[in-house]
């Protein structure tokens, strides 16, 4: 293996360390920043959901003004109650006169007290046959109460227009009683053209939701795109106006940023009313676009920080050449000189810090070793002296014991070493005794209780047992009085067991 040198280790140390101290600014500066832009923008989008939902309720709120305009003239309340066609044509047609309110209107006529068409204006009408159509004027009446209504928002299928309609009731004066209504067809992008210019952005825009979570206006995409989950629809719908961090934004985007805002005028004219649902604004912009800022931040920032990390990695190359690697290479060309043998070599090194310490400090070893080695031939010879002399001594008591010696493994029961009364109490030789475990000494009942004595005998670090049955080579029983201790050796720990032969005593 390929071996690196300090110079390289000590910059690829300044490099991961600069390059961390990169990563941790790099990410606690995202976050921060993030997180301060989020709350501006979701701040932003709630206040552009909160107009947009005002503009919703304006723009309904003032048509219903102006019909009620109209059903408040006394002109045109004698002309309903006369069912006067001409004249109250001549009303609607007034009313139409600006070019815009024609594009808004599908269809604009007025109906007596039984729901009868009166009179109508000349833009096209949905088919009066339709079951809604009744509805409608069931709702304007109101069981003759009267009321405004505004329904659903549905497809035309005369027009081929997605649509709603308004209605009015007509009073007649003095008895307040219902004697009719004007009823309006509207064109829903025309009415609510103004949708479009909330678009911001490339990809952030205004729409209007239901509180089933149906999408009714979109400006971007097609409406069977979205796919509004319950934790949006919830989230929009319980929370009432204001602005969240979403996993899923209906258009694709993921953890985008949404404001939201209930249409409070539309909303609180009653369940009769835009199909018994509640209408709300929501706002949503890509979140690559909403956070394009942040990343540009971070590329620039990464780009700065990058080049001043490399710039602290060059300085800190030539420092630790100058002030460090040169002395070090000074130092084992001298330890190396002083491995050939060349102990009057002296290392000469002038720093003033802790490499001049080590220096001066391997000098004096230098010296210390000098000394060392011219005497270690000699203290060789009187350790090897001293070694067999500890060996023989240890072997004499092994052999010349009168009882037999086994030395045995405490972790594994195995026989690692036997004398030769060993031998001759068992009829085993040295190879048989290294090749079982101390418990196989015993006849097969006794076995298992033969192990379950060693491991506690071990586990107390001695044992003593009299009159012990000990199975021979050749089958026979040799009884046997045992002590057992746990003794340090060849720096280990062995269970030393003796065992005196009492078999004549058993006799007895």
């Amino acid at each position: 293996m390929k071996k690196v040198g300090i110079q390289k280790k000590v910059l690829i140390a300044i490099l991961i360390t600069g390059f961390l101290a990169l990563s941790i600014g790099l990410f606690v500066t995202y976050r921060q920043v993030r997180n301060i832009l989020t709350d501006a923008i979701g701040r932003d989008f709630a206040e552009i959901a909160k107009k947009t939902s005002e503009r919703f309720d304006e723009t309904v709120k003032e048509e219903f003004i102006n019909f009620n305009r109209l059903a408040d003239d006394p002109a045109f309340i004698r002309a309903v109650r006369e069912h006067n066609k001409g004249e109250i044509e001549s009303f609607l047609e007034h009313y139409l006169r600006h070019a815009e309110e024609r594009e808004e209107h599908l269809g604009l006529f007025v109906v007596d007290g039984d729901g009868k068409v009166i009179g109508k204006s000349k833009l096209a009408l949905n088919d009066i046959s339709d079951p809604a159509y009744k509805a409608g004027w069931e709702n304007i009446n109101s069981n003759g109460e009267g009321r405004i209504y505004a329904s659903d928002i549905y497809f035309d299928k005369e027009t081929g227009d997605r649509a709603f309609e308004i209605g009015v009731p007509v009073r007649e004066s003095g008895t307040n009683r219902v004697i009719g209504g004007v009823r309006s067809i509207m064109n829903v992008d025309s009415f609510f053209r103004f949708v479009k210019e909330m678009s911001f952005g490339k990809t952030g825009h205004g729409m209007l939701v239901d509180s089933e979570g149906t999408p009714l206006i979109c400006s971007i995409l097609p409406l069977v795109s979205h796919s509004m989950n319950k934790q949006l629809i919830d989230l929009i719908t319980l929370k009432g106006e204001g602005w969240a961090l979403v996993p899923d934004d209906a258009h694709g985007g993921r953890n985008s940023i949404i404001g939201f805002s209930p249409l409070v005028y539309v909303n609180s004219m009653g369940p009769e009313n835009i199909g018994g649902h509640k209408w709300y604004t929501f706002v949503r912009q890509a979140p690559e676009e909403t956070f394009a800022p942040v990343y540009r931040l971070m590329f620039q920032i990464l780009i700065v920080e990058s080049i001043i990390v490399l710039s602290i990695c060059t300085l800190g190359v030539y420092i630790v050449r100058r002030l460090i690697v040169h002395p070090i290479s000074v130092l084992t060309n001298g330890v190396e000189r002083v491995a050939k043998g060349e102990f009057d070599h002296n290392i000469d090194i002038h720093t003033g810090d802790e490499l001049e310490i080590l220096a001066r400090g391997f000098n004096k070893m230098r010296t210390a070793l000098k000394e060392v080695y011219c005497n270690l031939e000699e203290m060789i010879k009187e350790r090897t002296a001293a070694f067999r002399a500890s060996e023989n001594k240890y072997r004499a008591l092994m052999e010349q014991a009168y009882d037999a010696v086994l030395l045995i493994n405490p972790d594994t029961g195995q026989i690692t070493e036997v004398n030769l009364q060993a031998e001759a109490l068992t009829g085993y030789t040295n190879e048989d005794f290294l090749a079982i475990k101390y418990w196989d000494l015993f006849s097969g009942e006794m076995v298992s209780s033969a192990r379950s004595l060693f491991n506690k005998g071990v586990e107390r670090g001695f044992s003593i047992f009299y009159d012990l049955p000990l199975k021979k080579k050749n089958g026979d029983t040799v009884w046997v009085d045992l002590s057992a201790r746990l003794i340090e050796f060849n720096n280990g720990k062995v269970f030393h067991v003796v065992m005196r032969d009492v078999t004549g005593r058993k006799k007895e």
